[in-house]
């Protein structure tokens, strides 16, 4: 399995971590590494190294906050030692990391997972109202989602009629970072369906 490490400046590598095992439970070959104000460059190549031993193998994907800085330059120097099985991607977010999460099951390689998990740090930016947002992103995203998405009119017979239920979950948290994630993988749902009154009944909520 690809090992990855998460490297910030200050204490951000080691909150983001934390907020991946709320959604997705502890994960294994997951290592966080922060560089404080009073500590050196020295400082944060030992850290890492450090990370890259705990994580005993070969592969593995550095994911660092910013491009060009010290978390980067650091694990740059790791990167060039054997940059046929490592892997860099700069501007981390909670999306990308998760995405990191599961794309590494099914991905043998630090390459592989790296390429996987771009598309899904950048789409996962978005803004409200919806008119902020760049019009050439807006315009990709409705090119490329033909998913279908929101309440299901009443009265609409899906397929032959009848259910096949991969998963079910009662949970108050509704679509919970699991299921988006890591068990639709598995399952292969080709639609989720959230119940809810009340949800029901928030238009924005609903789409």
């Amino acid at each position: 399995m690809v090992g990855i490490i998460v490297a910030s400046h200050g204490e951000f590598a080691a909150g983001i971590k934390q907020s991946a095992s709320m959604i997705l439970g502890e994960a294994e070959l997951l290592e966080s590494v922060v560089f404080m104000p009073s500590e050196g460059p020295d400082d944060l190549y030992k850290k890492i190294q450090d990370a890259i031993a705990k994580l005993g193998t070969e592969e593995v994907l550095f994911l660092v906050d910013l491009w060009g800085g010290s978390p980067f330059n650091q694990s740059n120097r790791f990167f060039e030692e054997a940059p046929e099985k490592r892997a860099i991607v700069a501007g981390l977010n909670l999306p990308m990391l998760l995405a990191a999460l599961s794309e590494r099951e099914d991905l043998d390689t630090a390459h592989e997972v790296a390429k996987a998990i771009v598309p899904e740090g950048k789409d996962q930016v978005k803004v409200r109202p919806e008119e902020l947002q760049p019009k050439e992103t807006v315009a990709k995203a409705v090119a490329q989602d033909d998913t279908p998405k929101g309440a299901i009119p009443e009265g609409t017979v899906i397929g032959d009629g009848k259910i096949k239920f991969v998963l079910a979950r009662i949970d108050t948290r509704l679509l919970h970072g699991q299921v988006a994630t890591s068990w639709t993988k598995a399952t292969n749902p080709n639609r989720i369906i959230v119940v809810s009154d009340t949800v029901s009944k928030d238009e924005l909520r609903k789409n």
